[in-house]
C-alpha cells in the first residue's frame, strides 16, 4: 500500500506540474502603454520618467511590465523626492488593464508635502582640528533645501580634507534634527579624527621579479612623512602606470586591540605595498580590413623587464597594401634614478600608394619624457631618417626629380589625455601640441618647420549616448636649403576618408585637376560632432558630421572667410559593433557640397573609433 500510495503522489506532482507549464505560457504577457502623474509640481513627466525602468516605448519595443518593476519604480520616486527635502511625499498607483490588446495603462498619484529647508548647519568635533569657517565651503547651508546627495556630499568632503592632514581613519556622520512643524531641520556632522597616522616604515610584499627600487621609486611618501590620502591614491596610480603590476594595494598597519580605531593615539605606523607583477613578455598579434589600408596585420614581441629593472624591449611589425614596417624599440621608464623616460628606436619603413608617394625609409630616434601626477607628457626627440628612394607623381610644388635628402630633426611634444580609455573612449578630453624643426644641426638634411595639434572631447549622458568633437590641423614650412626643393613629400598632408573626414575617399579631400590626392603644406579637420547611441547587444548606431580641407600653404587660406568658402563638408549614419575584442566601425557619408565629377557618397569600414 505504500508503494502504490508513493505512485499516486508521483503521478498527482506530474499532473500540477503538467498543468503549471500549460497555463504560465498561456498568460498574457503586458507591455506598458502610458504612464501618467498626478499631483507632481516640483518634478515634470519627463523627469519622473527618467528615472523609471517601466517607461513606455513607442511604437514596437513596449517594455515588459511586471509588478516587481513597478514596485521598484515607486521607490525610486519616493527616494528621488525624500533626496529634494520631500520628507512627507506620497506616492501611489492604479493600473488600467486592457486584456484584449496585453497592455497596461499606469496612473502614478503624488502627494509631495511640504519642502524641508536647512535652519543650521554645525559640526562637532572629537579633537576640533577642522576651522568652523569649513561650512561655508560645505553643499548643505542655512535656507538650502535639505538634499540627502548634498549631506552625502559634505561627509565625502570633510573626509576628504582631514584625509589630507592625515587623518585617514576618520568617521563624519551627519545628525539631522527635524521641527516638523516649520519644515526646518539642524545638521551636525559628528567628526571622530582618529589617529594621526606618520609613516614607521614601508614594507613591500607580493613582488619576486622586481627589485625594491623599481616599486620604491614611484612611491611619493617616505619614513617620517605624515601619509595622507593623496600620496596613498598618487603612488598606487603610478605603480599601476609602470604596466609591470596587475594589482597594487597600500594600506596602513593598525595594531589590533579592542579599543576603537578611531580612538588610537597619534604615532608611527607600518605601510604595507602589497602587488602581484604582471607577465613580463607579452606578445601579440592581429588582423583586420580598412578602407583606407586594406587588409592589414600587425604582431609585437616585448619583455617588460630587463635586468629587473623594468627596462623594456620590443620589436613589432606592421603588414598593409599601403605600408610595411619594422621597429625594435628600447625604454627606459628611469634615467639613472631620474623620472625621465627614455626610448631609443630603430625603423624601417616602406610606404607604396602611387598617386601620393612610394618610398623607402630608416631611421633612429630617441625619446626623452617625463609624465606628471596629472595625465600631462612633456616629451622631447631627436631622429635621423635615411631616403632610400622615394618617388612621387608629377606635381606643380614637386620638383621633377626628388631628391633624397636626409632629414635629421629635433622635436617637442605637449599631451593633456583625460580619456577613460584609449581605443574606445567614451569621456575625457585629448589635448596635442607637437611642433618639429628640421635641418638645424645638419646642413645636408631637409631643413623645415612642422607644427601639428590635436583636440578631442568625449562626453556621455546616462551611459548610453555618446557624444565627440575633434579639431586636428597642421602646418608645414621649408627654410633654407629646402626653398628650392620645397617640404618632403613625406612630410605633407592629406586627409579625407574614414579617420578625418568620411564621405571621401582615402587622401582625395583635396585633388589635383588629373584627380590624383593633393599634398599640402597646411591642413584642418574638424569632426564637428559624433552621436552613438545604443540600439541592441553590441550594436550601436552614429550620427556625424565632418569637415575639413588642404591648402597649398597657409597664405593661401584668404582669412576666415576663405576657410569658410574653401572647408568641404560631409555628414551620414554609421553602425558600430561593439565586440570584446574591439570596435567594427561603418560609415556612410554624404558629401553635402558636392561638385562635378565627384561620386555623392563614400562607404568606410575600418576598426575602432574614427578618433
Amino acid at each position: 500500500m505504500k508503494k502504490a500510495s508513493k505512485k499516486i503522489q508521483i503521478c498527482l506532482y506530474l499532473c500540477i506540474l503538467m498543468v503549471v507549464s500549460i497555463v504560465i505560457p498561456l498568460q498574457a504577457e503586458l507591455r506598458v502603454r502610458d504612464v501618467q502623474f498626478s499631483g507632481n509640481d516640483f518634478f515634470s513627466k519627463r523627469e519622473l520618467l527618467s528615472v523609471m525602468e517601466l517607461t513606455p516605448r513607442w511604437p514596437f519595443n513596449r517594455i515588459r511590465f511586471t509588478d516587481f518593476r513597478l514596485r521598484s519604480d515607486i521607490e525610486i520616486l519616493r527616494s528621488l523626492y525624500l533626496n529634494e527635502g520631500f520628507r512627507e511625499v506620497y506616492v501611489s498607483r492604479t493600473l488600467e488593464v486592457d486584456t484584449a490588446r496585453g497592455t497596461v495603462r499606469i496612473e502614478i498619484e503624488i502627494q509631495e508635502g511640504a519642502r524641508t529647508h536647512i535652519e543650521e548647519v554645525s559640526l562637532k568635533s572629537y579633537k576640533g582640528i577642522l576651522d568652523p569657517s569649513v561650512l561655508n565651503d560645505l553643499n548643505s547651508v542655512a535656507g538650502a533645501p535639505l538634499r540627502n546627495s548634498s549631506v552625502n556630499r559634505d561627509i565625502q568632503k570633510l573626509k576628504q580634507i582631514l584625509g589630507q592632514k592625515g587623518y585617514l581613519e576618520v568617521s563624519v556622520k551627519a545628525d539631522i534634527r527635524y521641527d516638523r512643524a516649520l519644515n526646518l531641520a539642524e545638521v551636525t556632522y559628528t567628526i571622530t579624527e582618529g589617529p594621526l597616522i606618520i609613516v614607521e616604515r614601508i614594507d613591500i610584499k607580493g613582488h619576486s621579479g622586481l627589485r625594491d627600487r623599481v616599486i620604491n621609486r614611484e612611491i611619493v611618501f617616505d619614513k617620517g612623512d605624515t601619509l595622507i590620502i593623496d600620496a596613498l591614491r598618487r603612488s598606487e596610480r603610478r605603480l599601476y602606470r609602470t604596466g609591470l603590476l596587475s594589482t597594487v594595494h597600500i594600506q596602513y598597519l593598525l595594531p589590533d586591540t579592542t579599543e576603537q580605531r578611531y580612538f588610537l593615539p597619534d604615532s608611527n605606523y607600518a605601510v604595507a605595498v602589497n602587488v602581484n607583477e604582471a607577465d613580463f613578455l607579452r606578445v601579440q598579434a592581429g588582423v583586420g580590413y580598412g578602407t583606407e589600408d586594406g587588409f592589414r596585420a600587425s604582431a609585437t614581441s616585448s619583455y617588460h623587464n630587463l635586468f629587473r629593472l623594468g627596462h623594456r624591449i620590443s620589436i613589432a611589425g606592421a603588414l598593409s597594401q599601403k605600408k610595411q614596417g619594422i621597429e625594435s624599440v628600447y625604454s627606459f621608464p628611469w634615467l639613472y634614478q631620474i623620472p625621465l623616460f627614455f626610448d631609443t628606436k630603430a625603423y624601417f619603413n616602406r610606404y607604396n600608394e602611387p598617386e601620393i608617394y612610394q618610398g623607402v625609409f630608416n631611421g633612429l630616434r630617441f625619446d626623452l619624457g617625463h609624465r606628471t601626477d596629472f595625465d600631462l607628457q612633456f616629451q622631447t626627440w631627436a631622429k635621423w631618417e635615411h631616403v632610400r628612394w622615394v618617388k612621387a607623381p608629377v606635381d606643380v610644388d614637386m620638383p621633377s626629380e626628388i631628391p633624397t635628402n636626409p632629414t635629421q630633426s629635433i622635436g617637442l611634444s605637449i599631451s593633456h589625455d583625460k580619456r577613460n580609455d584609449l581605443f574606445n573612449p567614451t569621456n575625457g578630453t585629448l589635448l596635442l601640441l607637437q611642433n618639429q624643426l628640421a635641418g638645424l644641426f645638419d646642413r645636408s638634411s631637409n631643413q623645415f618647420l612642422k607644427i601639428e595639434f590635436d583636440a578631442r572631447l568625449y562626453n556621455s549622458y546616462r551611459s548610453r549616448l555618446f557624444f565627440s568633437s575633434a579639431l586636428r590641423g597642421g602646418w608645414v614650412h621649408p627654410y633654407g636649403r629646402s626653398l628650392e626643393s620645397g617640404v618632403p613629400v613625406q612630410e605633407k598632408f592629406v586627409s579625407g576618408g574614414a579617420r578625418s573626414v568620411r564621405g571621401f575617399k582615402e587622401n582625395h579631400l583635396a585633388v589635383q585637376s588629373s584627380g590624383d590626392p593633393f599634398t599640402g603644406n597646411f591642413y584642418l579637420v574638424a569632426n564637428v560632432m559624433d552621436f552613438r547611441f545604443p540600439l541592441f547587444g553590441w550594436f550601436e548606431g552614429a550620427l556625424f558630421l565632418d569637415a575639413g580641407y588642404v591648402w597649398r600653404d597657409l597664405d593661401e587660406m584668404d582669412g576666415i572667410n576663405g576657410l569658410i568658402d574653401d572647408l568641404r563638408w560631409s555628414a551620414g549614419p554609421g553602425l558600430r559593433i561593439n565586440t570584446p575584442l574591439m570596435v567594427v566601425r561603418t560609415d556612410v557619408g554624404f558629401k553635402l557640397d558636392k561638385r562635378d565629377g565627384e561620386r555623392r557618397w563614400e562607404i568606410h569600414l575600418d576598426l575602432g573609433q574614427p578618433f
